[in-house]
């Protein structure tokens, strides 16, 4: 993304909010599935790494990866 445009975000928020997003049965359908989700593969780059910085915004998938290569991962 632009720099004017990251700046433009920032300074001009959206004026309205997306209905439906805060209804408790969808909240709870989208933890249960990130929950139950299970990836397939492999990540060799976090293999034998002790922890990692991780902002979220995902669903997990990046973090069960790494579990999977590095279970005492922090």
């Amino acid at each position: 993304m632009k720099f004017l445009q990251r700046v433009r975000r920032k300074l001009f928020q959206p004026k309205e909010t997306i209905e439906g997003y805060e209804n408790p049965e969808l909240v709870e359908t989208i933890f249960r599935k990130t929950v139950a989700y299970k990836p397939g593969g492999d990540w060799p780059l976090v293999a034998g790494l002790g922890a990692v910085l991780d902002f979220g915004g995902g669903a997990g998938l990046h973090y069960k990866l790494a579990l999977r290569q590095s279970p005492d991962i922090r």
